[in-house]
């Protein structure tokens, strides 16, 4: 880096000379009248949004704590409700699939073949997509690679 060179300024503010860096705008007492200022405009800021926040958080906005703790609940039952819905939906899958699986239990494998249309490639490729291992051995994965197994 080159140097700094010195040289005599003017301050913007009082219009005193000063030795300087020739980027300075203000004499020394100036700037630190100026940052002085300008932190106590920053702490007025702050102070202003304390006070803000404290009057939020006391009235909780406007609406009445006890309606707050409605809400929270609303929003907890709604999860579980969504929980068991899909918890639900998943056992009704699973079901159908099952009940799709045993009308074809008993069938011999060329009707099941005949009836599904499905190839050896293919077949292959489904049972290695339900492999219980793969699914936690959840009871729909099972039967339907038992029933793939069959074929």
């Amino acid at each position: 880096k080159p140097p700094m060179t010195m040289t005599k300024q003017t301050c913007n503010d009082c219009g005193e000379k000063f030795d300087g860096e020739t980027y300075k705008t203000l004499c020394r007492s100036c700037f630190i009248e100026f940052k002085k200022n300008e932190l106590a405009s920053l702490k007025s800021k702050v102070e202003r949004l304390e006070r803000e926040n404290e009057s939020l958080r006391s009235t909780s906005g406007g609406i009445d704590a006890d309606l707050l703790k409605k809400i929270a609940k609303l929003e907890r039952d709604k999860v579980k409700a969504r929980s068991e819905f899909r918890a639900e939906i998943t056992k009704l899958t699973e079901k159908i699939a099952l009940m799709t699986l045993d009308k074809y239990a008993d069938a011999p494998k060329a009707k099941i073949i005949t009836i599904s249309g499905i190839d050896a490639d293919l077949l292959k490729r489904l049972r290695q997509l339900c492999h219980p291992d793969k699914h936690a051995g959840s009871s729909l994965s099972t039967n339907v690679f038992t029933q793939l197994s069959r074929l």
